[in-house]
């Protein structure tokens, strides 16, 4: 990728990098069977990640408010999930 600090980014193009081009919060919270706890910093590895495989020498600044985007999306499907999951121990 060669990107450098100074290329605009947009969420699309910070998630597209990030967490992969026409996934949904649900496909990436499903594929990696995300949780609630230790979202935050399995987002930042990904971050990490991303930015080590596109050539950046650090996190563009624009990341930061992303992050904050990326994590409430995903906390939204992860509750929802978990609202949907409980398990009926009637028959147990």
């Amino acid at each position: 990728m060669g990107t450098t600090t100074t290329q605009a980014w947009d969420f699309e193009g910070y998630w597209n990098t990030v967490l992969g081009a026409n996934r949904s919060a649900a496909d990436v919270v499903v594929e990696f069977k995300l949780v609630a706890e230790g979202l935050d910093e399995w987002l930042g590895t990904a971050e990490d990640a991303a930015r080590s495989a596109g050539g950046l020498k650090e996190c563009p600044e624009e990341w930061d408010a992303f992050h904050a985007r990326a994590l409430d999306r995903l906390g939204r499907v992860i509750a929802e999930t978990e609202e949907y999951s409980v398990t009926d121990t009637r028959f147990d």
